[in-house]
């Protein structure tokens, strides 16, 4: 059995994308890549976690650097 987590940050898709400029622009400063993620790059870390067979119990960061 495995078991991993994808902790997320902001995305450019879904409640990322109907962010109130105001609010981006400030969410944006706290990101050290300074943009959000793409969703395909998104999509591309999903595939890499279904295909890490010798990975369990993990938890994968996908924010940016954001902590």
């Amino acid at each position: 059995l495995r078991v991993n987590l994808l902790q997320l940050g902001y995305v450019e898709a879904g409640m990322g994308a109907r962010l109130p400029l105001g609010v981006k622009e400030k969410v944006l400063k706290t990101i050290p890549m300074k943009r959000f993620a793409r969703l395909d790059e998104v999509v591309n870390v999903i595939d890499f976690l279904a295909n890490a067979t010798y990975m369990t119990g993990d938890v994968l960061m996908f924010a940016g650097g954001l902590r």
